[in-house]
């Protein structure tokens, strides 16, 4: 038997909130950028393009995405903050920490204890299957779409009491802006719908009817005119059986985020034991979800329905996954962020289920905290590392290519010779990173191609013809010129 709706409290935004964002902001400090890196690069040439052609900006340079507002978002940024990673990634952890109050503050608004509120965002927060979001600046874009379809839901109760056309206005805007951020935030209007159903308002009576069609209507011309347009498909999506054997993956891995390199640190007494427990997540999870689903008031149905709607995006790309498999080949961890707020209510809810029931033992919860917060803050130390190694070779390539800007500019291509060693982990692997950090560090086009395989600098008089070549260096890591 379902419960009713919970109902609303005036204390939307509460001190504890507050604190806790602030939190937020000083446990991801240290990690955030400082430097770019991969995509990074793209959206900054980009973003320097479009400052001088402002029509660029509904350009889909960037792996066929049409993502305008967030190219208005990171073209800004690059006006304010120019070169400087640091800045943007404090933008990036600013809305994260907005993110995690505004979850708070909407569960609070629908009735909601404090501890499940702060638990939920603590989780929402501090997570480490997020980290990529938030120290990735590329990734920005996630954190933004969160940000309105939040944005979205707290406007969703104003329509319900009374749908006027100001107020379709301002839902439509939100959704437009979510969805021009990033594809996932097309996921608004199903968002809307499912609201209104759960409200017990159906979408499609005449005081909802015009409004609900003229949301879909847009929403279908934006699809028509995205795959008729999209000229680059950067992976591959797979419908049918392959979906929801990726949604289910997907779902549990974010509970149970089981990486190749921790098992291969572990025992291998141990491998066995963790693929039980993740056949028992598997099976377990979604009978959760369904327990509480059913328990719950509509608003919280509402976010646990965010949680698994989020996730169908990203289970309809190619993750070669297998079901039973203890770990996935590629991870798909940033792309999760949207789904984040969702998975966050279902943990805190069955956290706050399990304390009422073992609160006795006083001891447990706090143990449970305290490993938590230790095993979470490793793995937040571990991801971001790697961030940092990437960014600090990033940084030299580009800074290697600006201090050649002299050598570089009178050439028409260039090329890179650098032997197998370089290549790893390098931007030598994607020779489109080296052109946008080319343009960036010559102002103008200058096509980049990558020749591997050399052991020794080339001999003197290596430009021809206007083609300019540059040996990387990999132990001294700069390039020399010819």
């Amino acid at each position: 038997m379902t419960q009713p709706d919970p109902p609303h409290t005036d204390s939307a935004f509460s001190s504890a909130g507050l604190l806790v964002s602030l939190a937020i902001v000083a446990i991801y400090l240290p990690f955030i950028p400082r430097g770019f890196y991969g995509d990074d690069w793209f959206w900054l040439e980009w973003a320097q393009r479009s400052l001088h052609h402002p029509e660029l900006l509904l350009a889909r340079p960037i792996y066929g995405y049409f993502r305008p507002l967030y190219m208005v978002y990171m073209a800004a940024l690059f006006k304010l903050f120019g070169f400087h990673a640091f800045l943007f990634g404090v933008v990036n952890l600013v809305f994260h920490a907005l993110n995690c109050y505004l979850l708070q503050a909407l569960l609070y608004r629908c009735g909601q204890s404090r501890i499940v509120a702060v638990t939920a965002e603590v989780i929402f927060g501090c997570y480490f299957l997020y980290a990529s979001s938030i120290c990735w600046i590329s990734a920005g874009s996630d954190i933004l779409t969160v940000t309105f379809l939040l944005w979205l839901t707290f406007s969703l109760e104003s329509l319900v009491e009374s749908p006027a056309w100001s107020r379709w206005l301002k839902i439509a805007i939100l959704c437009a802006a979510a969805t021009l951020v990033k594809e996932t935030g097309l996921i608004s209007l199903l968002l809307v719908l499912i609201y209104l159903v759960l409200r017990r308002k159906n979408p499609f009576v005449q005081a909802y009817r015009r409004g609900s069609l003229a949301l879909i209507f847009v929403a279908c011309v934006y699809l028509v005119y995205y795959f008729a347009t999209r000229t680059f498909v950067d992976k591959d999506i797979v419908l049918g059986w392959r979906t929801p054997i990726n949604f289910w993956y997907l779902f549990v891995y974010q509970v149970m985020p089981i990486s190749q390199r921790l098992v291969a640190l572990a025992p291998s007494k141990f491998e066995s034991a963790l693929s039980v427990l993740r056949i028992v997540a598997l099976l377990l999870l979604p009978a959760l979800w369904v327990w509480l689903f059913r328990r719950s008031g509509n608003h919280i149905r509402y976010l646990l329905i965010w949680g698994v709607i989020a996730l169908l995006p990203v289970a309809i790309l190619d993750w070669n996954l297998s079901l039973f498999a203890l770990y996935p080949e590629r991870t798909a961890s940033r792309f999760m962020y949207s789904a984040a707020p969702g998975l966050a209510v279902l943990i805190a809810l069955i956290v706050n289920s399990l304390a009422r029931r073992i609160w006795r033992n006083k001891f447990l919860i706090p143990s449970l905290l305290v490993i938590f917060g230790i095993v979470n803050g490793a793995a937040i130390y571990k991801v971001t590392q790697l961030y940092r190694a990437r960014q600090r070779s990033d940084q030299l390539v580009y800074g290697g290519l600006a201090g050649l800007r002299i050598v570089l500019k009178d050439c028409d291509r260039l090329i890179i010779m650098t032997d197998s060693v370089a290549m790893k982990s390098t931007p030598f692997v994607t020779p489109d990173v080296l052109s946008s950090m080319s343009y960036l560090a010559n102002d103008r086009d200058l096509p980049v191609s990558v020749d591997t395989g050399l052991s020794v600098p080339p001999a003197p008089g290596g430009t021809t013809a206007r083609v300019c070549r540059l040996y990387w260096d990999s132990d001294t890591r700069r390039f020399l010129a010819p």
